[in-house]
């Protein structure tokens, strides 16, 4: 018995062959992702700093250095479940590690304790003392919590099926 083109083509899809195409019995669901990317610059005594927030659907990359972007080192830092201190790891380190490293690991846990979601972090400060670190810091903060007036919005946005 011969098979019609349309039964042999579903045939070698079930097989692996070829994909199998949405039809009216299938939904087929297209990705939402969420990738945005916000940098800025922002003067703080005589050095220009620059920020980098890149927003992900369930995490967070940030870069802040007072050089034109480079990225030398890069920390992840990872919420527990059954742990208050996030986990912590360096991913790429350079050979002359520079103290500012020291502060995005710090931040980079920080961050992903307060936002309870993964966080990347590389600083690269090329004077770091503890007044930028502490400026860093808090401009960072307030680029990724939202004030209680946004909270509410948003609470009443997703409520209302906005988004």
């Amino acid at each position: 018995m011969k098979e019609s083109a349309t039964e042999q083509s579903e045939n070698e899809a079930l097989d692996g062959g070829t994909l199998i195409p949405c039809s009216a019995n299938l939904t087929c669901n297209a990705a939402d992702p969420e990738l945005r990317i916000r940098s800025f610059s922002e003067r703080f005594l005589e050095n220009l700093l620059y920020f980098q927030i890149i927003y992900l659907q369930d995490s967070y990359v940030l870069w802040a250095g007072d050089i034109p972007p480079k990225m030398e080192s890069l920390y992840v830092a990872l919420p527990l479940k059954f742990d208050a201190v996030p986990a912590c790891s360096v991913l790429a380190r350079p050979k002359d590690a520079s103290a500012s490293d020291n502060f995005a690991e710090t931040l980079s846990t920080r961050l992903a304790k307060r936002l309870n979601r993964p966080v990347f972090v590389s600083v690269n400060l090329s004077s770091s003392t503890a007044l930028q670190q502490a400026y860093v810091e808090k401009r960072i903060f307030q680029e990724l919590l939202p004030t209680p007036t946004e909270t509410t919005a948003v609470g009443v946005m997703r409520a209302q099926n906005v988004w």
